[in-house]
């Protein structure tokens, strides 16, 4: 079949097409030329469950297999008392043979794990499957376990040495300390971190000096235990942190963060767990007032604006259209409430929503 089209366009028409895999299928029968980029697309995820574990092992073992060079992705999802579980460790060899993927994510659940257990908990953790993608960059893992010994998962990440970037999304189960070993991958700049992890995962960093390479945190709301490892964490942070996504604890925010101390946000995301116009007026309104960072470029609040009618919005709305935000290109309020409350912040935002800044999601 003679090709009409350049190659580009034929490839921006497939990336189009990322998500169709069916015709996907069909576009990568069409011709020679067709065949990698569809493919590319077919297989850059490879998810493993149990009951695929053996198929994938046979596909990764026939001589003629051709998506190895395509994964880029890894989707495990694994439960440490199925029949199967010890499957994923088994393949960890066949594994190894995806070289080019990046992308690990993981679901990982037990329901009782014991202290009898202890050893296969920590191979469950750090050989066979985990140890399989030396390459990754990119590390999502959700933990659900419950009534166990603590998870070895500080000691886990340093078996990734090319790591940068870690989304911990679940944590039903308690950190284990990191051993004196345990130095954390030299690229490793953007955590996203949920509850109970924040403490054991800061204070690791800070004892091997790296804090200052990160530059992108998500931080959830706080457990008391945690309070103090983040606030000297984002304090070590200072002016190297670049993004910042935090939601503000029930007490004093500012026992927590000082916005002043981080003068290159580009980005800051506030996400409020009150919902008393009272008490932002309060704590958060200071709090944001303390930003001093001329680089901001995107500032996110999220509120339930309905909670919200009473607050006097102008000071607000003057502080963030003020000279001290030259880059300032985004004030996105992220609301629960009706037309009439979008309305009413137009009303209350004048100067944000003559800028064209003012967006609401």
């Amino acid at each position: 079949m003679p090709i009409i089209l350049p190659q580009e366009l034929i490839e921006e028409i497939l990336k189009h097409l990322c998500n169709d895999f069916e015709t996907l299928e069909a576009c990568s029968l069409v011709c020679r030329a067709w065949v990698s980029c569809s493919r590319a697309y077919l297989f850059q995820t490879f998810t493993l469950v149990p009951d695929n574990i053996l198929r994938a092992r046979d596909l990764l073992r026939s001589p003629n297999c051709t998506l190895i060079p395509h994964v880029h992705s890894i989707n495990a999802r694994r439960n440490y008392y199925h029949d199967r579980d010890e499957l994923f460790d088994g393949i960890a060899a066949d594994l190894r043979r995806l070289t080019a993927v990046r992308t690990l994510d993981l679901s990982l659940a037990s329901w009782s794990l014991i202290a009898a257990h202890a050893v296969r908990a920590n191979a469950f953790f750090r050989t066979g499957l985990i140890a399989a993608f030396p390459n990754v960059t990119r590390l999502v893992i959700a933990c659900d376990f419950v009534n166990q010994q603590p998870v070895p998962l500080i000691d886990m990440l340093c078996l990734f040495p090319s790591l940068e970037e870690v989304y911990i999304r679940q944590m039903d189960g308690i950190l284990s300390r990191h051993s004196r070993d345990s130095v954390p991958p030299r690229g490793l700049h953007r955590l996203e971190l949920c509850k109970n992890s924040p403490g054991p995962i800061l204070a690791w960093l800070s004892t091997f000096s790296h804090l200052p390479n990160v530059h992108s945190i998500v931080l959830p709301v706080l457990q008391s235990h945690d309070i103090q490892s983040v606030r000297e964490a984002l304090r070590q942070l200072g002016s190297n942190l670049l993004h910042l996504d935090i939601t503000l604890p029930y007490f004093h925010p500012s026992h927590v963060v000082d916005f002043s101390l981080h003068s290159n946000l580009r980005s800051l995301t506030i996400r409020d767990s009150w919902v008393e116009s009272d008490d932002f007026e309060r704590y958060t309104i200071p709090l944001i007032k303390s930003l001093a960072a001329p680089m901001l470029e995107y500032l996110s609040l999220d509120l339930d604006l309905s909670e919200f009618r009473t607050f006097k919005w102008a000071a607000l709305d003057a502080f963030l259209c003020s000279p001290r935000f030259p880059r300032l290109r985004v004030v996105s309020l992220n609301w629960t409430g009706s037309s009439r409350d979008w309305q009413f912040m137009r009303e209350a935002l004048p100067l944000l929503e003559t800028s064209g800044i003012l967006k609401m999601v």
